[in-house]
């Protein structure tokens, strides 16, 4: 699904990093899809590159429902250091614009298993 991504966890040889990984699909009751960001200090993975997706390591999601985000809770956390504007385009965004910060990531895996991929 294009409309919903998660964000995961990935430990690399020195470093541990959070991606955005979207063009989700289950397959044999595993979970795949693509890093949908460039790496700042990880070098196992690539932007575009598919993967497998242990639940362990899923950390916040995203769905976008008619237009407006749902999830992304760790982006919340990050509004104390954002210019004021950028907030408030972000906030315009959300489906729910509070400020209060979340895993996530229980919310996540339920609702992964929920959706058919």
């Amino acid at each position: 699904m294009s409309d919903f991504a998660l964000k995961v966890q990935i430990e690399g040889r020195e470093a541990v990093e959070h991606f955005w990984v979207a063009d989700l699909r289950r397959e044999g009751g595993r979970t795949y899809g693509l890093i949908g960001n460039d790496p700042d200090r990880v070098t196992t993975v690539r932007f575009g590159e598919e993967i497998e997706i242990p639940d362990y390591a899923v950390t916040d999601w995203l769905h976008m429902r008619e237009g407006k985000m749902l999830g992304n809770f760790t982006l919340r956390p990050l509004f104390k250091q954002m210019p004021a504007a950028e907030v408030e385009r972000l906030r315009s965004m959300m489906a729910d614009p509070c400020t209060r910060s979340a895993r996530g990531a229980q919310s996540a895996n339920n609702a992964m298993h929920r959706t058919s991929l």
